[in-house]
């Protein structure tokens, strides 16, 4: 047995579509009816503190962890192989454009 349409009878699937739409950012705009929603408040608020401090640690340690190991693993300047690199790079230098 189906359950009686909550929305009008309207047989267009963009109109129902943009009608449900609606109707759930009308649902998550308006004001919290709940009885706790100021303890509620606080909670979100002080999750969303813990969380942005522990991923702006995350991106520091990470940063620093894989940062100075990639930076120990760069062949010291100068070195013969990197040749080519030389090459790519002088391309700016002014003083063999002038």
């Amino acid at each position: 047995m189906a359950a009686p349409p909550a929305v009008g009878e309207t047989k267009n699937y963009f109109a129902r579509f943009g009608t449900l739409v609606w109707l759930s950012l009308a649902q998550l705009v308006r004001s919290p009816s709940h009885s706790r929603r100021a303890e509620a408040a606080r909670r979100a608020a002080r999750h969303v503190l813990w969380l942005s401090a522990g991923l702006g640690a995350a991106i520091i340690v990470l940063m620093y962890a894989i940062d100075a190991w990639e930076i120990a693993q760069m062949p010291k300047r100068g070195t013969p192989s990197l040749w080519w690199l030389r090459i790519l790079t002088d391309f700016g230098k002014d003083e063999y454009v002038l």
